[in-house]
C-alpha cells in the first residue's frame, strides 16, 4: 500500500489545516450557541430553523477547509512535477 502524502511537507500540511478547521468550528460554535434566543427573537424563526442554518453553515466551512487543504495538497505536488528534471 502505498502513503497518500508524498512526503512530511504534504502531512504537516494537512494535518495544520485540518487542526485549524477544528479550532474555528470550536470558535464558531462558541460565538453562536449563547446567542440562539436572540436569533430566534430577531429573526421571528422556530429554534429548529436556527439550528438548521448554524449546521448547514458548519458543514460549508468544513467542506471549504478540506477542499482547501486538498488543492494545496495537488498544487505542491503538481509543483515539484514541474520542478523534476525530464529524463529520456
Amino acid at each position: 500500500m502505498t502513503p497518500f502524502f508524498k512526503n512530511k511537507f504534504q502531512e504537516i500540511l494537512f494535518l495544520g489545516i485540518t487542526l485549524f478547521t477544528f479550532v474555528a468550528f470550536y470558535v464558531e460554535t462558541d460565538i453562536y450557541t449563547p446567542s440562539f434566543p436572540e436569533m430566534v427573537q430577531y429573526f421571528g424563526a422556530n429554534e429548529d430553523a436556527i439550528q438548521l442554518l448554524l449546521s448547514i453553515n458548519f458543514l460549508g466551512v468544513l467542506c471549504l477547509v478540506i477542499c482547501l487543504a486538498f488543492y494545496f495538497l495537488l498544487y505542491r505536488k503538481n509543483q515539484h512535477k514541474a520542478d523534476m528534471p525530464r529524463t529520456a
